[in-house]
């Protein structure tokens, strides 16, 4: 066995992965199940999610500069997040972000740089609402303000956007933009 490899599981020599959490938790039924976390028994299901998303990105950097400046905006606003944790909002904002992408990358590995992307942020509908009502309960003030402010200003300009878009994919529009 040489370095970084690991030991084979009986006669389909499938490489085992010794940490797998599969494998610790339920050691006697590891070989049947699918793994989500390793590629062993899952064939590579790691590497596929990772190409998608990288794909995806790639996809993005192919779009007209203005809207890869949208996108890198979008990002970023909403991921600026991530120095107001643990702040309640800011941790629904960075989830919100986080499944979108998951989402539009499935999206994308299934059905090319197509207009359903827009669906990714679906979570970011009942996120919008929600936020709108934290400014009473909480009082936001000083660059936290700001912050949720420019979210969800950017969220739905982006939503308005999106709804154009799977409305059009509906309506047949079905070619990937890029």
């Amino acid at each position: 066995m040489g370095a970084g490899s690991y030991p084979t599981a009986g006669p389909s020599s499938d490489p085992v992965d010794p940490w797998c959490i599969l494998r610790l938790l339920d050691p006697g039924n590891y070989r049947r199940r699918l793994c989500l976390f390793c590629r062993t028994t899952a064939g590579g299901w790691v590497e596929l999610v990772m190409g998608a998303m990288i794909g995806f990105v790639k996809g993005i950097l192919k779009m007209p500069t203005g809207v890869v400046i949208w996108v890198a905006l979008l990002f970023g606003v909403n991921f600026v997040g991530v120095i107001f944790l643990p702040r309640i909002e800011a941790l629904v904002v960075v989830a919100a972000l986080m499944l979108g992408g998951i989402f539009q990358s499935a999206i994308f590995g299934s059905k090319g740089f197509v207009r359903l992307m827009g669906v990714g942020h679906v979570l970011w509908i009942p996120m919008v609402a929600w936020l709108l009502t934290r400014f009473d309960i909480t009082a936001p003030q000083g660059s936290f303000e700001v912050w949720m402010t420019v979210v969800v200003v950017f969220d739905v300009l982006s939503l308005i956007i999106d709804v154009s878009d799977v409305g059009r994919y509906v309506a047949g529009d079905r070619q990937p933009t890029i």
